[in-house]
């Protein structure tokens, strides 16, 4: 599958993105530079693309980003996603489930994502296998309410996520 002219379209008025490439047969999307100034919601934006293995979104202006709930979820096949990190003036607001079950997930920098009106991110890494290792130190957990981490599908992420919300707890 492949998508043809989606670099070309004006996305100036567009506030939802959610589902759009939801199940496709895509195994790659390399697409740069894009200007969403007015996008609220991109939930299950590629959720259960399972045959999806490379992601490239660098450099997307989303100022007003505020849902990306499963946007990644089971995508089983996902190996690399890269540009989250370099997105511009982002206030994300929900992030539950985001890389939900991404199985093959090895590849990631979140390090530059800003999280800082960040409310809910339960499950956001559970049951990412192939993740050993994430850097999140420049995150904001100052306004994160809804951290849920499953006991039972316990991963080194997730063990990471636990001791940052304790030292939170225990600074505050």
């Amino acid at each position: 599958t492949e998508i043809i002219g989606f670099d070309t379209i004006d996305f100036s008025n567009i506030v939802s993105i959610e589902s759009l490439f939801q199940g496709t047969g895509l195994t790659e999307f390399d697409y740069t530079n894009i200007q969403f100034p007015k996008l609220k919601r991109a939930e299950n934006l590629f959720a259960f693309s399972n045959d999806l293995e490379y992601i490239n979104i660098s450099n997307w202006e989303v100022p007003q980003l505020g849902n990306c709930a499963r946007m990644f979820a089971q995508c089983s096949k996902l190996t690399t996603v890269e540009g989250l990190n370099t997105w511009n003036k982002t206030s994300i607001i929900e992030c539950k489930y985001m890389f939900f079950s991404c199985k093959s997930l090895k590849n990631i920098n979140v390090n530059g994502f800003d999280v800082s009106q960040l409310k809910g991110a339960e499950s956001m890494f559970e049951e990412c296998s192939a993740l050993k290792s994430i850097n999140i130190s420049n995150w904001d957990f100052e306004n994160v309410y809804i951290m849920e981490i499953n006991l039972e599908k316990l991963n080194y992420i997730n063990i990471f996520m636990i001791l940052v919300l304790v030292k939170k707890l225990e600074l505050t």
